[in-house]
């Protein structure tokens, strides 16, 4: 009786030990390098971030829990890289910039919560502000256009469409009081709202309206006081 109580005693204590280390599933450096990913050494450009962008998603379909983690000491450097704010992104070449914008939001999103719920909610938080940014960015780097063409007006109306999709669900995303942390929730809120706010007085009507009713939904779920404080102040200087 004793050596199956001890027996389960050392089993407990190693699952135990285990369960410590169960979330950091990532991979060293020198494993993403091997895969192809460039190294975080140099400066990354569109190519780089195209790249590794790629790589890290035929990774996830081989197995979802080995992609970089925000506060791993194996992988962080691969995520601080394809978020950092020193890239240089190329927004000229619209299929390349397109699909890089495209292969963002894909990367830590989990389809329909399928594997574990919350896994990557850092990560998915930190890619969302860095996407929202570069829509920003993008729009205030473009030279003058003719908004009369109705090619250009086209082009315009998708990523209209594009940009409010993506803040309807960073809204909904971020009413997930379970995953998300106070300071996700935070960060997140912040950079919608200079987003929107930058974005503003170039949306079509349908548009400001889904967004105000969007935020209007962000106000009643969010469990979360500071950040349903923050988008009601937010929707009454829109209205």
């Amino acid at each position: 009786m004793r050596k199956r109580r001890n027996a389960v005693i050392i089993l407990f204590l190693v699952l135990l030990g285990c369960k410590g280390n169960a979330d950091d599933r990532s991979l060293t450096l020198q494993k993403y390098y091997d895969e192809g990913v460039p190294s975080v050494e140099g400066q990354w450009k569109t190519k780089e971030v195209s790249r590794a962008l790629e790589i890290l998603l035929k990774m996830k379909k081989r197995s979802f829990f080995v992609l970089p983690r925000k506060s791993s000491e194996r992988s962080k450097l691969i995520y601080e890289k394809l978020i950092s704010g020193d890239n240089i992104i190329d927004y000229s070449n619209k299929a390349e910039m397109s699909q890089v914008l495209l292969n963002l939001l894909n990367l830590y999103n989990d389809d329909n919560f399928s594997r574990r719920p919350g896994f990557y909610h850092e990560e998915e938080t930190g890619m969302l502000i860095y996407y929202l940014k570069l829509i920003t960015k993008s729009r205030n780097d473009l030279p003058i256009i003719n908004r009369n063409d109705s090619t250009t007006q086209i082009e315009m109306m998708k990523i209209e469409n594009g940009f409010t999709m993506v803040i309807s669900g960073s809204l909904f995303y971020q009413n997930d009081t379970i995953h998300l942390t106070q300071q996700d929730r935070i960060s997140l809120s912040e950079e919608i709202y200079r987003s929107v706010e930058n974005e503003w007085k170039t949306l079509s009507d349908v548009s400001k309206d889904r967004l105000k009713r969007e935020l209007d939904s962000a106000v009643r779920l969010n469990s979360d006081k500071e950040v349903k404080e923050r988008y009601a102040q937010f929707l009454n200087r829109l209205n």
